[in-house]
């Protein structure tokens, strides 16, 4: 039986992965210079939506910088405050595709300093 289960999980099915550079932004607190670095890669629903995200990394990117920078520590903290970043990143890059769709954002790194 574990031997079924393994392969169950094995054989989940991911669309097409696309990594992006590091992402370094001030969080938004007023009495301290702390920063968040984050790496990610976005998985996108078909190989079809890779060409339609490539060409548009730089407003994705932004997208991203613009959301990353409303944060602070609290908000960062914890596996509630890293589901709430991935959606957040997902709802922003979805806003931006027309014809594709990002289905998760997995996170390389993740630090708050």
């Amino acid at each position: 039986k574990e031997k079924k289960e393994k392969k169950k999980k094995l054989d989940i099915a991911t669309g097409p992965i696309v990594e992006m550079n590091a992402f370094v932004v001030n969080l938004d607190e007023a009495s301290s210079s702390r920063y968040l670095k984050i790496t990610i890669a976005v998985e996108l629903d078909k190989k079809e939506t890779e060409a339609e995200f490539n060409n548009k990394k730089i407003v994705a990117r932004d997208q991203i910088l613009m959301f990353l920078s409303t944060l602070n520590t609290e908000t960062t903290s914890g596996i509630q405050g890293k589901e709430m970043i991935k959606e957040g990143i997902i709802k922003r890059l979805n806003n931006v595709m027309v014809s594709g769709k990002i289905k998760n954002v997995y996170f390389k790194d993740f630090v708050v300093q």
